[in-house]
Formats: structure tokens, C-alpha cells, sequence
């Protein structure tokens, strides 16, 4: 039996929510929503975080504009990232280049 976000204990935690989706953008809007839509049992974990009260990281390929496709608000989630997978060595710690230009400016 696949296992559903409902399955663990994520109060307090922190959550990084991350999707590939490569949707194509036209002015910043999604073109085709059709990955989306066809990602949405993997999405609906989205929803289940922004009901919880756990930390979450949205961040990754088009998963801001997912999440704002699917009408969910950013403010739902702690922190949405454009970064894709430069959001993921933020998290592990790792020093962003163009972070830490701006830290000695």
C-alpha cells in the first residue's frame, strides 16, 4: 500500500516539498498546465503540509509555479524557492556564491 503524508509525523519538522516539472511559462504564467495536472497525487502532499505545522521548503524546478497553479499561497509555506537546486545545498549548508557576495557587500 503506497504510503500518503497522512502516514508520518511531520508537526515540527522541517519538510522540503520538491517537483521537476519543467512546465513551459509564458510572461511567468504556466502555458500548459498538463505535468501539473498529471502530478497531482504527488502535489496533493502540498495541501497536507500547509494543514500541518511542520516547517516547509518549496523549491526546485516549477514548484512555485505549481503551487501558485494549483492556488495554493506562498505565504501557506515557509519558504518557496526558485532556486532549484540551489535551494537543496542551502539546506545541506552548503555556501551559495551569489549569497555570499551579498553577505560581504
Amino acid at each position: 500500500m503506497m504510503k500518503t503524508i497522512d502516514d508520518f509525523a511531520v508537526d515540527g519538522l522541517r519538510v522540503l516539498l520538491r517537483a521537476d516539472l519543467n512546465v513551459p511559462l509564458d510572461g511567468g504564467r504556466v502555458a500548459d498546465d498538463g505535468r501539473i495536472r498529471a502530478s497531482l497525487p504527488t502535489l496533493t502532499v502540498a495541501q497536507a503540509l500547509t494543514d500541518g505545522e511542520a516547517f516547509t521548503v518549496v523549491g526546485g524546478g516549477d514548484t512555485g509555479a505549481a503551487i501558485r497553479a494549483l492556488g495554493f499561497a506562498e505565504d501557506a509555506f515557509g519558504y518557496v524557492s526558485t532556486g532549484g537546486g540551489a535551494s537543496l545545498d542551502f539546506i545541506r549548508g552548503k555556501i551559495l556564491p551569489g549569497l555570499a557576495a551579498l553577505e560581504q557587500s
